[in-house]
This record gives structure tokens, sequence and C-alpha cells, in this order.
């Protein structure tokens, strides 16, 4: 599909400026606000996780994937309805030494996890298995700010089984 074509896509060069996909766990109930709902299939308590496109870009020349999680985390912290989560969120990014699966614990080798959302409550997979099985529908280009994604790309450095792509993963001369 084109989305998974675009989520996986490698940039021309590494300076070029990149929006990334950000995920979280979460447990039901939620504040419930504009940029966050809370998925209407769940039950309280219930575990799940929020998985939106940043609405502002970095480039892709970091080799250590902490800096793209501190990216993603700033961009939900920036949104009150995330921050009041305290939450710990994880870019969907892969680098030479870390796969986007492990960064984000969605590696279905590590078992099946929990549904997962985009921020208006929408359910984009039922587990880590259907998450890294392509294409992922329905699309999760919403940003943080409950918006469409503004672009026509997202890089990851990603294959669509959630692993490094060789050569080609951020921070390299060819994300």
């Amino acid at each position: 599909s084109s989305r998974m074509k675009a989520r996986f896509a490698s940039l021309r060069t590494p300076t070029r400026l990149v929006p990334l996909l950000a995920m979280t766990w979460l447990a039901a109930p939620l504040v419930q606000g504009a940029a966050l709902v809370v998925p209407p299939d769940l039950l309280p308590g219930e575990q799940y996780r929020v998985l939106f496109v940043t609405s502002t870009t970095r480039n892709a020349t970091s080799t250590t994937i902490a800096d793209y999680n501190a990216f993603v985390s700033a961009a939900a912290n920036a949104e009150a309805d995330f921050a009041s989560l305290g939450a710990v969120w994880s870019a969907v990014a892969s680098t030479a030494a870390v796969s986007a699966r492990n960064n984000t614990n969605t590696n279905p080798a590590n078992g099946e996890g929990v549904p997962i959302y985009r921020p208006d409550g929408l359910r984009l997979a039922v587990g880590n298995t259907a998450f890294w099985k392509c294409p992922l529908v329905p699309n999760p280009d919403l940003t943080e700010t409950g918006t469409a994604n503004p672009y026509s790309l997202v890089w990851t450095g990603t294959s669509d089984f959630g692993t490094v792509v060789a050569g080609q993963g951020l921070g390299s001369s060819n994300p």
C-alpha cells in the first residue's frame, strides 16, 4: 500500500528533515480531550498503545535512538492531553544498533502485546504481529495535535518487519 511504502521509504540524504512515528503504553480510562480519545472498545484498566506521527520534523543524522525518542517525547508532551499521561514515548524508528520493534517493545518474538490505536481511538492493530504486517490499515497518519499528517512520507529506517534496513538505519549515509 502507499502508506507502507511511505512509512519505510528511504531518504535521499541524511540531512533531510523527517517526521517520526511515536508510540507508548497506556491503560484505560484516560483524560479524553481534543487530540486524544479513549478507545471505545477497551474496558477500564486495559492496557493499549497510542501511535501518532509527529507534527514537526527533525534531521535523520543521529545514530543514537535516544535522540529520536527524546524528539517524539517532546512532541507528545507539548500537547496537554498527552503530557497529562506522564507516559514514556518511543520512536518507531531504527538505527544500525536498535530496531524499531525492539525500541518500542513490539517485537512479536517477545509476545503479542496489546492493541495499538491512533489518537482518535481508532484501532490500528490487535497486537505486535498485526502491527508489523503490511499494509497497516487503517492508516496511522494522525499527529499528536489530532490533525492529519501534513507530510507525504515518514522515514524510519525500518523494514516492514520492524527491523533496520541494512545500511539504511537513521544516522546512516542513506537512511
